[in-house]
């Protein structure tokens, strides 16, 4: 990206009157208060920008997503001041993202949105994000296009961090107008008070801080100046972690952000400590762009606890046999062992995991310790086809175990179980594969054919697979038209193929892809 430089800002930035600051008593810029209408002659309320400005930063990233959930990371493109010099040592949870990005992400983005009807396609000398950006200020009081583009210089991010009197949160938006940019927060500022909402902003060299109110901003400006998070080492360090072109990152300190927000939770103190010890470790994510797919990749650090062993990873090889028409699936290594730990944790904090579930095991001649070898080394639960009722669910679980005579025993006796719970199951051992599926669906789960592993939307989705830990994939193709929209929002969604989502380890320490493909 190329950073254009930026116009000196008018008046005084550290004045609250040019900041554009408000209050009950005067008008933004207008000491005197003068030019407002009286509450009863106000005109019909318009969705207020305060909201909408500081929120939309944050709901550009997921719309560039198509909608999914993220949060992304790893140095942004270009050159010149970022934004991380604006956001203050004690965030806690800081997004970025640049909407200017490398050549390579702004073509892959081109090609991606491009598949959208309702996202304008883009020419070749057009920002691939101005068409989301014009969507997310549709009908709101600031319109993106006069507003907004004439200064915005594409390079925004949300910092929550420690203020004065508790958790809050900034947006930063990068400037090369600065004059225009303060014409547009007076306005924004201006019809905030209309709707008798809270919004503030300053200009920084730049950029403009916005947030709810002025000692907000205030305070989030004076604490980067002392001292900023790009001066934070551990967030630099986990930044690092991320390689490769990205359009946007996203990083939360765990800890930090529970120990700022326990003061906002009613009775925080009364949680036992062996539930608030776990709480600990931080997470870093990225958004690359690909023609296909919109891929977030993140890192889960210091969040390992002590005595627990990793799953193992390996190729997905049950969750790649399933059938070709399957709708959604989800494949864990090691899930009994996982379960385990979790119990032991529980019983840890004083809860006994059998009072749950015990009794039901009980009656069918069971135990937990007959329950965990069904779930053996690799697992997987798949639905089949998407149901038109209770009555057409194909759904199944099969996994590897090492006692496949013990398992059908067992198995057969759970199915049992579930079969009078008015669930009709089957189960049934295969070699070392091990079965408890509706009666419809176990042939197709027992043929294994691959055809789910050979299909184009599941390898876009899933990626490399060579060595993972789990996996969740879904069909959005064929689950997109059982929501029933309209005949435009099926079109605007036709080229959302499928999900897939993928974790494992990475020198002991926990990592996640996750992809939206669109063809």
């Amino acid at each position: 990206m190329t950073d254009q430089p930026s116009t000196p800002p008018s008046g005084d930035p550290g004045d609250p009157t040019a900041a554009g600051a408000y209050d009950s008593t005067r008008g933004a810029g207008d000491p005197a208060g003068a030019g407002y209408p009286a509450a009863e002659t106000m005109p019909e309320p318009k969705r207020g920008p305060g909201r909408g400005m500081v929120i939309g930063i944050g709901a550009t990233v997921l719309a560039v997503v198509a909608g999914a959930a993220v949060y992304a990371t790893t140095a942004l493109s270009g050159g010149g001041r970022q934004p991380d010099e604006l956001a203050p040592k004690s965030t806690f949870a800081y997004a970025k993202f640049d909407l200017d990005p490398a050549a390579n992400q702004k073509l892959a983005t081109r090609e991606f949105l491009g598949k959208f009807p309702k996202l304008k396609k883009p020419a070749n000398d057009e920002n691939p994000f101005d068409s989301i950006l014009e969507q997310l200020f549709e009908g709101e009081a600031i319109s993106y296009d006069a507003d907004v583009k004439p200064w915005f210089d594409k390079r925004a991010a949300i910092a929550g961090f420690r203020s004065t009197d508790g958790p809050t949160a900034v947006g930063i938006l990068q400037s090369k107008d600065d004059g225009k940019a303060r014409a547009a927060m007076d306005k924004a500022v201006a019809e905030a008070k209309k709707e008798d909402e809270d919004f503030a902003y300053k200009i920084d060299d730049g950029y403009v801080v916005v947030g709810d109110t002025q000692a907000h901003v205030d305070d989030a400006v004076a604490q980067a100046k002392k001292e900023s998070i790009e001066k934070n080492a551990t967030f630099s360090e986990d930044v690092d972690r991320l390689d490769g072109d990205q359009v946007a990152v996203a990083w939360v300190d765990l800890r930090a952000a529970f120990d700022v927000v326990k003061g906002e939770l009613p009775d925080a103190g009364l949680i036992p400590n062996a539930v608030t010890d776990q709480i600990k470790g931080r997470v870093v994510s990225g958004l690359h762009m690909d023609g296909d797919f919109a891929e977030v990749t993140g890192y889960m650090i210091g969040m390992e606890q002590a005595g627990q062993k990793p799953p193992a990873a390996n190729d997905p090889t049950l969750l790649k046999g399933l059938p070709a028409g399957t709708v959604a699936a989800v494949s864990m290594n090691g899930l009994a062992d996982t379960l385990k730990q979790g119990l032991g944790q529980l019983s840890g904090m004083g809860l006994d995991p059998e009072q749950f579930v015990g009794p039901f095991l009980q009656e069918i001649g069971l135990s937990l310790d007959d329950v965990f070898p069904l779930l053996g080394d690799q697992t997987v639960v798949s639905l089949g086809e998407v149901p038109t009722g209770p009555e057409d669910v194909a759904a199944g679980l099969l996994s590897t175990v090492k006692d496949p005579a013990t398992a059908k025993t067992n198995g057969t006796k759970l199915a049992a179980a579930v079969t009078q719970l008015g669930v009709p199951v089957q189960a049934d051992v295969s070699g070392n594969t091990f079965y408890l599926a509706t009666p419809d669906y176990l042939p197709a789960l027992k043929a294994g054919d691959g055809g789910l592993g050979k299909s184009e939307k599941f390898t876009k989705a899933m990626g490399d697979t060579g060595s993972i830990a789990a996996a969740v994939y879904v069909d959005l193709e064929a689950i997109i038209p059982m929501l029933a929209p309209s005949d435009e929002e099926a079109a605007n969604v036709k080229a959302l193929k499928a999900v897939g989502f993928t974790g494992g380890y990475d020198k002991g320490t926990p990592f996640f892809r996750l992809r939206v493909v669109a063809l």
